[in-house]
């Protein structure tokens, strides 16, 4: 007989297929009402060796990881094929300090970019429903918490989610450690709550997700990566603790010149007697019977830790895409360099990241709301912004350059554009060599450039008292502006009403006038 249900239906009718009901007998007989998985437990170190072994199961098995936390073998080896879902990788960031750090750092930096909702070419009013949506997220959430939770969720398992409530009134982060993205040859079909709640339809869920060359749909977590520097970091601590429990001391071996049973067990018991207990350590002991100690440990010293973990906390950094003076992973580094190494960060990781999930968002949240879209505003970035020194000397290279005009530096600079002094013009020392450093008066309205300049300058400051409801007319000395042009401009001015009139003397009366 043919099978003509959906892949959903087929998943949905697997996932139940281990369910046992739990109501009354005329339910379980009729197979109706209240359903409840029947699972067989495994520790997770058996479920290490059946993952190793490549086993799998017909029916649900769920591995117990400690006594609040449980998942099922499937999902345990899927996991640990990835490298990530291991147990013990998750385990590892929580004692790595340097990857737990590198995670922090870029969540709460990208949490950090301003942002704003545009439409069109402005942006809206505080007051819009998206705007409060993404401010105010959830009564236990604002964006700062959504958008830190985010970068971390894709930093630790390579996917985040966001489930839309109340058509776009709520958003919910989902623990991607919880979810399944389920899809077939179509795409996403749902995401399936693996402690047997209810699916999400695709429409429901904003997915974002790292490219995984295994898997179109799903994501690869940064810890895959750098799991082996992470485990090296980890056992050197390890090391390090052990050797301090045996008081700092190597761990040594007894020789003896005799094969005789008794006389090794009389030795080793009198060595117990004699020195065991933490008020003897450090003693020299002797024993007869050509006892003598042999080192069989090494002191850390010898084992070149400190560069065995530089290394591992380099690749910890490199994984993550963090550079290592930000994270004290280098101790050589000085402020210049950890402000180049912060503006890295955002230009060749950060930004990037924020691009895509804006992408995202406003391909699939930002529907809800017509007309509107999501942007980062990198210009506001603290990190990118230049000292002061710096602009002003940037500022004064461009003006040197002829790449803007001084007004325009005046302007980023804070100044008023009108408070630019005339450029000095430029002395005509004629022919006669006598007048060499000596100015003459120069014909200024000769420079038409610098003329056309002085004018545009004089109209801006007429234009603008205008707007603050004062007479258009007023003073203005320029050395590239004639006596006789200035005075016809001044008596024009005086019957300006509005910007219209104000325009029209600047653009005809000057042309007739030397």
């Amino acid at each position: 007989m043919e099978d003509n249900r959906t892949d959903v239906e087929k998943e949905h009718s697997e996932y139940f297929s281990h369910w046992e009901h739990t109501g009354n007998a005329v339910q379980q007989r009729l197979k109706v009402g209240p359903r409840q998985a029947v699972y067989k437990t495994i520790s997770e170190t058996e479920a290490v060796v059946l993952a190793q072994a490549g086993e799998s199961f017909d029916l649900p098995v769920m591995v117990t990881q400690d006594a609040k936390k449980a998942i099922t073998f499937q999902e345990f080896n899927r996991l640990f094929e990835s490298g990530v879902g291991d147990p013990s990788a998750f385990r590892l960031v929580k004692r790595s300090p340097w990857a737990l750090r590198c995670i922090e750092i870029k969540a709460k930096s990208l949490a950090s970019i301003p942002w704003d909702i545009w439409s069109g070419d402005s942006p809206v009013a505080d007051t819009h429903p998206y705007k409060r949506l993404l401010r105010e997220v959830n009564p236990e959430m604002n964006w700062q918490d959504l958008a830190s939770a985010t970068e971390s969720d894709m930093n630790v398992f390579g996917q985040a989610f966001w489930l839309k409530l109340g058509q776009g009134q709520l958003l919910q982060r989902l623990n991607p450690a919880t979810i399944d993205v389920i899809s077939d040859k179509a795409g996403i079909s749902l995401f399936r709550p693996r402690n047997g709640g209810r699916p999400y339809p695709r429409g429901a869920v904003v997915y974002f997700h790292s490219y995984n060359p295994e898997d179109d749909f799903g994501g690869m977590s940064p810890l895959e990566s750098v799991r082996d520097p992470i485990e090296v970091e980890v056992a050197a601590n390890n090391h390090l603790k052990q050797f301090f429990s045996n008081r700092a001391m190597p761990d040594y071996i007894m020789s003896l010149a005799t094969n005789n049973t008794n006389e090794i067990k009389r030795i080793a018991d009198q060595w117990k007697r004699e020195f065991s207990g933490s008020g003897n350590q450090h003693k020299t002991g002797w024993v007869g019977g050509g006892a003598k100690p042999n080192q069989v440990g090494y002191a850390p010293k010898d084992l070149a830790l400190a560069e065995v973990r530089a290394e591992a906390r380099r690749q910890i950094c490199a994984g993550f895409g963090v550079p290592p003076a930000l994270v004290a992973a280098w101790e050589a580094a000085n402020y210049a360099t950890i402000r180049e190494q912060r503006q890295s960060l955002y230009t060749e990781v950060l930004f990037p990241s924020a691009r895509y999930m804006a992408g995202v968002i406003n391909a699939e949240l930002s529907p809800l709301f017509e007309g509107v879209e999501f942007r980062w505003d990198f210009t506001k970035v603290d990190a990118m912004q230049d000292t002061e020194d710096a602009r002003t000397k940037r500022l004064v290279w461009l003006v040197d350059g002829k790449i803007i005009k001084p007004e325009v530096a005046a302007a980023e600079l804070g100044y008023d554009p009108d408070d630019v002094p005339e450029p000095m013009p430029i002395p005509d020392f004629g022919d006669n060599n006598n007048n060499v450093g000596r100015a003459t008066s120069p014909p200024p309205h000769s420079d038409e450039r610098k003329s056309d300049a002085a004018l545009h300058k004089w109209r801006r400051k007429s234009l603008n008292r205008l707007r603050d409801g004062k007479p258009a007319t007023c003073e203005f000395e320029s050395d590239y502006v004639s006596e006789v042009l200035n005075d016809a401009i001044k008596t024009q001015l005086e019957d300006t009403k509005t910007p219209e009139d104000v325009h029209e003397v600047f653009e005809g009366a000057w042309l007739t006038y030397p």
